[in-house]
């Protein structure tokens, strides 16, 4: 019963993880009136030269530690083996994120680490919109599939004006991905 409870409640880090992230990015870009969405990227934000690079890199660093555990609460979405990658694939672009925090200073890492963030989130989506078709949950599965072909095809497709149009747009889905595995997982834990 204390399981599935705590796994309850730890459906909820994903949101939070979100939500800290967001406030991160927004509080950066409110205290950097230097930062110009049409021409920079969001690390430019964490950049150690900056005076409030630490909000945007503590934040990043708690919404990671955030999602690393949330990751391994999503083993339980799916039963399936897939699903179990899909997890792992979440845990370590989790800490690809924190390194994105960590490595501000250092720019091949942080790039290093940005780029894993982005490309791990983007496997994790599809294994997970897998392993939930492979489970008959259509809807939850297809989404997540959907998110995936839309990230990708979009910074394919789409002639962003920036890097920072770009990491928004993938933000954006990362966040409907994460809602949508909330919805299904506590929409599950009633059933």
């Amino acid at each position: 019963m204390a399981t599935v409870v705590t796994m309850k409640y730890a459906f909820y880090l994903g949101v939070l993880g979100v939500a800290i992230a967001w406030a991160a990015i927004i509080m950066s870009i409110i205290l950097s009136p230097w930062w110009d969405i049409w021409t920079g990227n969001l690390s430019q934000l964490g950049s150690v030269e900056r005076p409030y690079s630490y909000v945007y890199n503590i934040g990043l660093t708690i919404a990671g530690i955030i999602f690393g555990i949330y990751s391994v609460s999503l083993i339980d979405v799916t039963k399936s083996r897939v699903g179990a990658l899909a997890s792992g694939i979440f845990l370590i672009a989790s800490v690809h994120l924190i390194g994105v925090a960590i490595f501000a200073s250092q720019p091949d890492v942080h790039t290093f680490s940005s780029g894993e963030f982005f490309g791990l989130t983007s496997l994790a989506i599809i294994f997970f919109g897998i392993a939930l078709l492979s489970d008959r949950h259509w809807k939850h599965g297809a989404l997540s599939l959907s998110l995936f072909a839309i990230g990708w095809g979009g910074s394919i497709i789409i002639d962003f004006p920036s890097n920072a149009f770009l990491e928004v747009y993938n933000l954006i889905l990362m966040t409907i991905w994460v809602l949508t595995l909330t919805h299904y997982s506590l929409t599950k834990n009633r059933a």
